[in-house]
């Protein structure tokens, strides 16, 4: 767990210091790519039923939904402030 909490701090600190959109895009996406790659695979190789398979999808996207998310608001947080300090310095 310590080390997602340095990773997650890591991500937050480039936000927060330097420009609003420091950390890449695919920082912010690996989870999600990730969680469809899983299910395209499952799908592909199990043959999923339909019911069964929006229960998988749901539980292989939904951690990559919450982590997008939870960054871009920081994201927007990050660059409210960096507006303010940047107009502040003019």
């Amino acid at each position: 767990m310590e080390l997602f909490a340095n990773y997650r701090a890591k991500i937050l600190g480039e936000m927060y210091e330097g420009e609003p959109f420091g950390p890449d895009k695919l920082t912010m996406l690996w989870p999600l790519l990730a969680g469809c790659a899983i299910f395209a695979a499952l799908d592909i190789g199990v043959g999923l039923a339909n019911q069964y398979r929006l229960i998988v999808l749901g539980a292989l996207v939904t951690p990559g939904i919450i982590w997008l998310g939870y960054l871009m608001f920081h994201m927007l947080r990050a660059l409210r402030a960096w507006t303010v300090r940047q107009n502040s310095n003019d």
